[in-house]
């Protein structure tokens, strides 16, 4: 008798249990895992609850904070503090526009932290319907209880950062595009382009995105849909690009800066051409910013006034540098994407810090970190090692999923989508690259290992009842 005949005959009263209580977990999958990412998120914040400030990541959470408060106040896009409110082109503008809304009621972030805990249970039900979408019901609850229980993605949905709900727009677009892979409605592009539209008014990070996802929209269905799938490719570019354009052109307006952020210029001065600078000439990546920032034709700081003829030198001094060395560039890239797929060792010590925070904000970067780290280090070990482990089983898991997945040729398309996108998020994110920038990548990690424990599952399982009716098998394991 085969194997597989061995498997399908198989069945002990055990067996039938066991396949009942997992038939039943599944069939509600997205209400178990918002339950259980709920509950895990809750766990992790509940440390920090009394000060708020413990949610913040400077400076970040601090612009955003001011952007947000001074929208509300009727100050306009603005980061100042008093008058005059100077219009704002380093930050996008959907996450202010959010904590506005929120703060029509008062200046209360702790009401964002609860959206953006709401936001981070969101992303772990989309997993779900992701997963389900590509591999069945099974692959969406592993996939959805593997994004839930991460603790990168947990943390970072607490904090008053723009990675959660640039995620949740990202797996939305995914969501639509891997429908239109599968069934071919032009309809879901569009859906996907706005989405991915107002993801990068979200976060910067995701400007190429349409570029990028485009022409593979084409690729990828070009043998059953050519013309079609052309369009399509064609729709999605243009509606993609649209919202980058728009934000240029207010940009442009308000302040002369031809770019859809000036975060363009300072990460690429401060952040890419630092880095390589300093390792090229053996110094600090720190003494190299501050060489660069007091460089002729640069006057504002890092954190000054920003002004669009300093933008443009940073910018054209930047790419002069990576270009004259890039190899080098592209080993503090490696290094760069090494971190970003590490584990984090800031966030959670941030969150659970034994000391009362203040309740105004640090004077400086320096202060908040120092008051935020304080942790046992008993408890970090522990923590650091449960989430290397975790990260090594979710990326030997996914790479099993994407050779198991390729040979099948029904979730083929699907499955290079989720790959291209997470390439994408490991190449855009640069030498700068944190443990946060891998969040709006780790749903389609998280799918890929989920089709890889499946694989697994059914292996050990056909082992198991191989062992069980042949007796030859059973001492061949012996």
């Amino acid at each position: 008798m085969s194997l597989a005949r061995r498997v399908a005959v198989a069945g002990s009263p055990s067996e039938a249990r066991t396949r009942s209580w997992w038939q039943s977990l599944v069939s509600q999958p997205w209400l178990t895992i918002a339950v259980v990412a709920l509950i895990f998120r809750i766990l992790i914040a509940l440390p920090a609850i009394p000060h708020v400030l413990r949610f913040f990541i400077p400076p970040d959470s601090f612009e955003y904070d001011q952007l947000g408060w001074n929208l509300a106040q009727g100050h306009g896009f603005s980061e100042a503090s008093s008058p005059p409110f100077a219009p704002d082109v380093r930050r996008t503008p959907i996450y202010p526009l959010l904590l506005a809304a929120l703060y029509l009621v008062g200046h209360h972030p702790a009401s964002a932290v609860a959206v953006n805990l709401l936001l981070g249970v969101a992303t772990c039900v989309l997993t779900v319907m992701l997963g389900n979408r590509i591999g069945g019901p099974s692959v969406g609850f592993i996939a959805g209880l593997l994004i839930a229980t991460d603790e990168t993605s947990a943390a970072y949905s607490l904090v008053l950062m723009t990675e959660t709900l640039f995620t949740v727009l990202v797996l939305v677009s995914a969501l639509k595009l891997a429908r239109y892979l599968m069934a071919g409605q032009i309809s879901d592009v569009i859906v996907a382009a706005l989405c991915i539209g107002v993801a990068f008014l979200t976060r910067p990070i995701g400007l190429f995105l349409p570029i990028i996802v485009g022409p593979a929209i084409w690729w990828l269905r070009r043998t059953s849909a050519r013309r079609a799938s052309l369009l399509a490719a064609g729709a999605f570019i243009l509606v993609g690009m649209l919202f980058p354009a728009g934000w240029t052109a207010r940009n442009y307006f308000v302040a002369g800066l031809a770019q859809p952020t000036s975060l363009i210029a300072i990460n690429g001065y401060y952040y890419r051409a630092a880095p390589l600078q300093a390792r090229t000439q053996g110094i600090s990546v720190n003494d190299e910013q501050s060489a660069l920032s007091t460089a002729p034709g640069i006057q504002a700081s890092r954190t000054g006034e920003e002004n669009s003829a300093e933008l443009r030198t940073m910018e054209q001094r930047a790419i002069q540098i990576i270009l004259s060395n890039p190899v080098s560039y592209a080993e503090i890239n490696a290094l760069g994407t090494a971190r970003m797929l590490g584990p984090d060792r800031d966030i959670l010590a941030r969150l659970s810090a034994a000391e009362r925070m203040s309740t105004t904000p640090p004077s400086s970067v320096a202060e908040f970190i120092t008051t935020t780290t304080r942790h046992g280090p008993e408890t970090t070990g522990v923590v650091l090692g449960v989430e290397v482990a975790q990260l090594v089983a979710l990326y030997s898991l996914a790479v099993i999923g994407i050779l198991i997945g390729w040979h099948d040729e029904s979730r083929r398309a699907p499955i290079a989508l989720l790959v291209m996108l997470i390439f994408y998020f490991l190449v855009i994110s640069g030498p700068e690259a944190y443990p946060r920038f891998r969040v709006p990548m780790m749903p389609f990690v998280c799918i890929l290992a989920a089709l890889g424990a499946q694989a697994c599952g059914r292996y050990l399982a056909a082992r198991s009842i191989l062992a069980e009716t042949d007796p030859g098998a059973r001492r061949e394991q012996a």
